[in-house]
This record gives structure tokens, sequence and C-alpha cells, in this order.
């Protein structure tokens, strides 16, 4: 049984390498898939690792959800893909099922179970979409009955649809907070990001971009961002400038 993880994203990947060592995976068990055609030079892991950004690349998402004929070569691309990389029956750790790459891997045949790990900023209570309404729920049916007419991908509606995780009676969660699945009836285990000593010198002068999920993790200090934010914006601060705060940011920063 294989282990494959979905990176897209530098939190994605460092939540994984947490997950690897709290579940004391075997690396020949595990393998990495990237996607974003994301890298890492400084973080290297000895496990297999293959990049699926071509097919990413290949097809554009609205014409997925829009066009049958794409939507099947999609995941025919996909499943070709599973059976010369992985070739073997494996458990799944992605961000969330809202994507249909992360559907087809889900709903392979060669997929024996999925796992939520950890993705940017704690996301809205209303990503969560445990029980859908009358209307959403006649909406779903319309559009993946008569319209997407497969059960490989479905539309979804928020992050996380419960009904749709059919392979799990009960799925686990994988986060450095209970925070940040607080609103996903599942079953959360702490893990921690790995602390890793890098070779490698910043000049003085050079422009750094701190990511919020680091101070909520607690890498970054806090008060350190948050004056090194003040600093950035006074110094900037003209006119037309303007500044584009995630919406997961909390009202306080």
């Amino acid at each position: 049984m294989k282990n494959v993880f979905i990176i897209n994203s530098h939190t994605t990947f460092l939540t994984a390498i947490g997950t690897i060592v709290f579940l004391k995976l075997k690396k020949d068990n595990v393998i990495l898939i990237t996607m974003r055609h994301f890298s890492s030079k400084l973080i290297r892991l000895e496990c297999r690792t293959y990049d699926i950004s071509d097919i990413e690349d290949k097809y554009a998402l609205p014409q997925v959800w829009r066009n049958e004929a794409i939507r099947k070569a999609y995941i025919n691309d996909i499943d070709n893909f599973i059976q010369e990389k992985i070739k073997d029956q494996f458990i799944l750790f992605a961000p969330h099922f809202s994507h249909p790459l992360f559907q087809s891997f889900y709903t392979s045949q060669l997929c024996h179970s999925g796992n939520y790990i950890q993705e940017g900023g704690i996301p809205f209570k209303n990503a969560y979409r445990i029980k859908l309404s009358l209307y959403e729920t006649i909406t779903s049916f319309f559009i993946n009955k008569l319209f997407l007419r497969t059960s490989r991908i479905w539309m979804p509606h928020g992050w996380y649809v419960e009904g749709k995780l059919y392979k799990n009676t009960q799925i686990n969660s994988y986060a450095t907070s209970d925070q940040f699945f607080k609103y996903l009836p599942s079953n959360n285990h702490i893990i921690k990001w790995p602390k890793v000593e890098v070779d490698i010198t910043i000049e003085e002068g050079t422009c750094v971009f701190i990511f919020d999920g680091f101070v909520q993790n607690k890498i970054v200090e806090r008060d350190f961002y948050i004056e090194s934010c003040k600093k950035m914006i006074i110094q900037h601060s003209k006119e037309h400038n303007y500044l584009r705060f995630h919406p997961s940011q909390t009202i306080e920063d």
C-alpha cells in the first residue's frame, strides 16, 4: 500500500513532511505528486516524486467542467498516470476534494481511502459545506447526473462535501492546529512542520516576503511580523498604492 501526497503549495509540502513523520511512514511507501510546477531545492525527501503539472497545463479547468470529451480525456490521462507511476493501491492525502484532480485520484480504482492535509491559512467556516440546502441538493443532482454524467468528478459546494467521501466511514485530517479543520467532522491529528537548517545567506536590503501561515504556525514571531508590516506600509505609502489582504486574515491583524 502506497501513501500518495498531492502537493500544490509550500504549505502542503511542509504538512506532508510533518504527516510522514507523525505516521512514521517508510520512504519506500511514500509518493509525492507535485502540481502547479512546485519544486523545493532547499528541502529534499528521499522518496519518489512525480510532477503532474503537464496534465494541468494541457487542460483548462473550466473546459474540464463544461466539455464532456475534454473531461473524459482529462480523467483518462490521470488514470494512465496512476497506472504508470503508482502501480499499486494507495491512500490519498490531499488538501480537499473540490478540485477535479483530487477527485480523480480519490475515485481511482487503486485508491483505498482519502485524508485531508493542511494548506494555506485557516479557511472560512462556510468553506465546510457538510449539509447542502434543498436548492443545492437539487442543483447538484442535475449537474452531476445529467451534465457531468460521471462518478469520477462532481460539482463541489465549498471545499468539503461529506456525502461524496464514500470510501471513508471516518476521514482523518492532519494540520498544525486544531483550528484548521475545526468545522469539519474529521478525526484531526496535530502534526508539526519540520525545522530545517538551510545553508543560505540573505544580503542586507533584500526584500523578504513572510506568509501569514508561518505566523499562525509559530515559525515566525507574530510581533516581528506585524511590526515589519507596519514599516512596509509607512515606507511605501504613496498615492494609488494599495494593500490586499487574504480573506482569512484576522480582523485584528
